[in-house]
C-alpha cells in the first residue's frame, strides 16, 4: 500500500520560495532569459515541420 507524501503549508512555502530565488540567482549569474532563445524555437520549428512532412507523405 502506497501513501501519498504531503507538505505542511508553511514548510511548502519556504521552500518554494527559496527554490524560487535560486532559480532566479543562477538565470541572473549566466544572464540568460527566463524565455526561450532563438535556438529553442528554430528547433520547434524544425521538429513541428519535420513532423507536418513525414505524417503528410506516410498518410
Amino acid at each position: 500500500m502506497s501513501t501519498a507524501l504531503r507538505y505542511s503549508a508553511t514548510t511548502g512555502a519556504t521552500f518554494y520560495a527559496t527554490l524560487r530565488q535560486r532559480v532566479d540567482a543562477y538565470f541572473e549569474s549566466r544572464q540568460l532569459s527566463r524565455h526561450a532563445n532563438g535556438r529553442i524555437w528554430a528547433k520547434t520549428s524544425f521538429f513541428l515541420a519535420s513532423f507536418v512532412v513525414l505524417y503528410g507523405r506516410f498518410v
